[in-house]
């Protein structure tokens, strides 16, 4: 199996760390890695859609042992912010990387406006109750993949930034949520 731009980089900051410095560090080795991935996705490297899987393995089976360097942001949240990075990187989405981790993840992408949905998005969401638009932040994804929440915020007051926000609505939104949302923002233009 060919190998893909992402992943050689990587092996190569995997079997390259430390070598100069006569001493193994696994600390060095896990930021270093982080970093591996994050530049291959910041910077558009090209990834193999088993990629993630591929960087789950163990050395001897020819991963990384991503595990031990993903890092957890959050309740089963197993390394969403390299997916955040892929889809709203500082130079712009990473689709390869994208596809990889929702392979990774078993999950099919959360797709709104055109654009995939990811942990620290922010829309407009309509709240059934009111039967207005709120803006919400998506907080997390089930672990199944069948939903994400949305949380929308208040802080009290309009110059509380330096106050932590308290969650005043939470949702839970499915694909078909989003596509019967999108119907009715469409209509809403036909009409206007």
């Amino acid at each position: 199996m060919r190998k893909s731009a992402a992943y050689k980089f990587l092996q190569t900051v995997w079997r390259s760390q430390g070598q100069y410095q006569n001493y193994h560090s696994w600390t060095r080795l896990n930021h270093a890695m982080q970093d591996a991935l994050r530049m291959s996705i910041v910077y558009g490297f090209r990834f193999g859609v088993d990629d993630f899987i591929l960087f789950s393995k163990r050395p001897l089976d020819g991963g990384f042992n991503f595990g031990y360097w993903a890092g957890k942001d959050g309740n089963e949240m197993f390394g969403e912010r390299f997916y955040t990075l892929a889809c709203d990187g500082q130079y712009g989405s990473n689709l390869s990387a994208a596809r990889a981790f929702e392979k990774f993840k078993n999950r099919k992408p959360f797709i709104f406006e055109g654009k995939r949905l990811f942990v620290g998005a922010r829309l407009s969401w309509r709240d059934k109750e009111s039967a207005s638009y709120i803006p919400v932040n998506i907080t997390s994804f089930s672990k199944d993949g069948s939903y994400l929440t949305a949380c929308s915020e208040w802080d009290g007051e309009a110059h509380a930034w330096a106050q932590p926000r308290r969650i005043t609505r939470r949702f839970k939104i499915t694909r078909d949520d989003l596509k019967d949302d999108m119907k009715r923002l469409r209509a809403l233009e036909k009409t206007a």
